[in-house]
């Protein structure tokens, strides 16, 4: 059984609260939280959630050594799923070490009920995911006649 580091737990609740705070100063931010709902005290892959000048929203995910063909990127509700598939080692050469990551991942983000996924891209070893909050539309108004 994993243990767990009483600060490590009390740091991540930390952050937790800091997310918090920082979402409710910015209503239309499309992510419920700055941290995947997966992979909880394992930060593989890394990333990052930027916020642009012009309001724009982009995750950034180190994804060096996979190809376009074993990442998946898919919106399931208001959850943002992406998953990496390791692949088989055929080679007839030897690893003698091994820095790049082959192993399957799975992380999920919550987004907001007016999050859309806007792009996906990859350009050097960098899956990009940008999100962007719709404003909800408003049933139209129908005026009755009273009779």
């Amino acid at each position: 059984m994993k243990t767990y580091d009483v600060v490590d737990i009390f740091k991540s609740g930390e952050q937790v609260v800091k997310d918090f705070w920082n979402l409710l100063d910015h209503p239309d931010f499309p992510f419920v939280t700055l941290t995947s709902t997966t992979n909880g005290f394992r930060n593989f892959p890394p990333y990052n959630i930027i916020e642009s000048a012009d309001g724009r929203v982009r995750l950034e995910m180190a994804v060096a050594g996979y190809s376009k063909d074993r990442i998946s990127v898919e919106k399931q509700g208001n959850t943002l799923i992406i998953k990496g598939k390791a692949t088989e080692e055929n080679s007839k050469d030897g690893i003698r070490h091994r820095g790049i990551s082959n192993a399957a991942f799975l992380r999920s983000f919550d987004l907001t009920p007016n999050a859309d996924v806007a792009e996906v891209a990859m350009k050097d070893g960098i899956l990009t995911v940008y999100v962007q909050s719709t404003k909800p539309q408003l049933p139209p108004t129908t005026t009755f006649e009273i009779k």
